[in-house]
């Protein structure tokens, strides 16, 4: 993409940064001198896909746009931030608005968070507060002035002081009245503009296929639904109900079991990784459930068993945004039984055979299609 003209400076003497080397190709990331606190290129990046709740990369190639973006203290301010955002046409890099704001006694994250308000409206094709290429200021007119237009009067031009002294003048000079002030530094983001506040809590639910070896005989297949919910970012808790249909043990042509598995499943992932459309999480948590056989085989004895269930369980789960709020993942775990379970066959003679017992260490495999909601 062309990126021609994407940036301009804010206040003389403040050096920028050339560049995050971990912007995305619709960003331009400048960062001045002192932005330590300030959120790196990829940190923006991924404010602004979480509001939008899609692919940024993406969004930007729709609106055919580039957006740059300049941090830098204010040297005269104690705790005061000057940002730029401008808009440019990807196809030849030309200006289409911008919006600059100061902000004082207010840190540079939250500096940030309203500039990636209005970049995520940029880049979801709503109109968003830009201001307009800038009003070019107009010299007086070289003749004497013309009779006042009539209709709606326009706005005054900015008109700079004319050294009058050696011009011959017969007529007095007609009164020329002083230009309004300057309006004042805005102070944060107008009422009107100001971004609305994100979600504190969302939730999700997901449901799929599920897989474990050593838990039940030989590789068995189930199927699983969750619950999650958490702040945007962070932490997130889950709920979840498995489910494993009848799976036969036969240690001969004679004899043994059908087991099958019933468990809820409580767990935190604490740790995450954003982008993309992408979240990778760590997850630990633990299980309850219920485990029963039935006997198989003329001579079987087993009747029907019964056992609770407990274990322990870590392991790595990929989300990956499919449109807007639909999504896919996948999920790989292993699990510790606190006790490990088997089923045992009578014989004829009243001697005693295991059918089936729970490995050490199981592993387990989920694919899930969800739903994420924001209260």
């Amino acid at each position: 993409m062309v990126l021609g003209g994407a940036a301009v400076a804010l206040s003389p003497g403040v050096a920028f940064a050339d560049g995050d080397r971990g912007a995305p190709a619709w960003l331009v990331w400048r960062a001045g001198d002192g932005t330590t606190e300030c959120p790196s290129a990829r940190g923006f990046a991924d404010k602004v896909e979480q509001r939008l709740q899609s692919s940024a990369d993406e969004a930007a190639r729709r609106q055919e746009v580039t957006i740059a973006v300049e941090l830098a203290p204010i040297p005269a301010g104690l705790r005061a931030w000057r940002a730029r955002l401008q808009v440019n046409r990807a196809g030849d890099g030309s200006p289409v608005g911008s919006r600059s704001l100061e902000q004082e006694a207010a840190s540079c994250e939250s500096v940030a968070d309203v500039v990636s308000f209005f970049a995520a409206l940029v880049l979801s094709g709503a109109p968003a507060p830009l201001d307009g290429a800038e009003t070019p200021r107009l010299a007086p007119p070289e003749g004497p002035p013309g009779p006042p237009a009539r209709g709606p009067a326009a706005p005054p031009p900015v008109v700079h002081p004319l050294d009058l002294s050696s011009a011959p003048s017969p007529l007095p000079a007609a009164p020329v009245s002083p230009p309004p002030p300057p309006a004042p530094a805005v102070a944060g983001v107008a009422a009107g503009a100001a971004p609305p506040a994100g979600p504190r809590w969302t939730a999700a639910v997901d449901a799929g296929p599920i897989v474990a070896l050593g838990l039940l005989p030989g590789v068995s297949f189930g199927a699983q639904a969750s619950v999650w919910f958490g702040p945007p970012a962070g932490l997130r808790a889950r709920v979840g109900l498995a489910l494993w249909p009848d799976h036969r043990s036969q240690p001969d042509a004679s004899t043994g079991a059908d087991v099958n598995l019933v468990r809820m499943s409580l767990g935190l992932c604490p740790l995450s990784a954003r982008g993309n459309g992408r979240v990778l999480q760590g997850c630990v948590g633990g299980d309850i459930g219920r485990l029963s056989a039935t006997g198989l085989g003329a001579d079987a004895s087993t009747g029907e068993q019964s056992h609770v269930i407990f274990d322990l369980s870590a392991g790595a789960r990929l989300e990956q945004v499919i449109v807007g709020r639909l999504f896919a993942a996948v999920e790989a775990r292993g699990e510790v039984p606190l006790l490990r379970v088997r089923v045992v066959y009578a014989g004829p003679a009243g001697a005693l055979r295991e059918v089936f017992r729970m490995e050490p260490v199981a592993a387990v495999g989920q694919l899930q299609v969800g739903w994420r909601f924001s209260p």
